[in-house]
């Protein structure tokens, strides 16, 4: 399923943003990964570009490839943070895998490991991301910078650093929520 505009895996040059492009950073729940594309949509209504750090990767259950975001004008890069986010501490600790092998350690994953991943899993996150948000720092500022959900407001502001200029929000700004 190849969108128009789509790159996976990869941030755009900075020189090929257009003015006034939009910055998404989230949706690593379901709930935030409904509000990016919405608002993926209605930048693409707008023909704007879209970077999009998407850390759901949702998928077809029957093909397993990445569920499409359709676009009526302008270009949107997909980069996954999702499978580099679970290879950090953070990711590891959320997910136990290596700790659910016996019942001590899994109840000390379920009390203690869980529950530390999902606190570092914002840092976590903004560290996943951090050379590609910078490589995008000599592009024009972003029109906005979209949170997906709460886990993003780390990369979020340390994004709105680079660009203080650009509001961070929930939604595009002027659109009607």
């Amino acid at each position: 399923m190849t969108q128009r505009g789509v790159t996976q895996h990869g941030v755009p040059n900075a020189s090929t943003l257009s003015e006034g492009w939009v910055l998404v950073l989230g949706g690593v729940t379901r709930v935030g990964n409904r509000r990016a594309r919405r608002e993926i949509r209605r930048a693409g209504e707008e023909g704007r570009d879209v970077v999009w750090f998407d850390g759901f990767c949702e998928t077809v259950a029957e093909t397993g490839e990445r569920l499409a975001v359709e676009l009526k004008a302008g270009r949107l890069w997909i980069v996954d943070l999702r499978s580099a986010e679970e290879t950090t501490l953070a990711g590891r600790l959320r997910l136990g895998t290596a700790l659910r092998s016996n019942a001590l350690s899994r109840f000390l994953w379920k009390v203690i490991g869980r529950r530390l991943g999902l606190l570092l899993r914002p840092r976590a996150c903004w560290k996943v991301i951090r050379e590609d948000i910078l490589s995008l720092r000599s592009s024009p500022p972003p029109q906005a910078i979209i949170l997906g959900d709460d886990i993003a407001v780390t990369s979020a502001w340390y994004a709105g650093r680079l660009w203080p200029g650009s509001p961070i929000t929930t939604d595009l700004p002027g659109s009607a929520s």
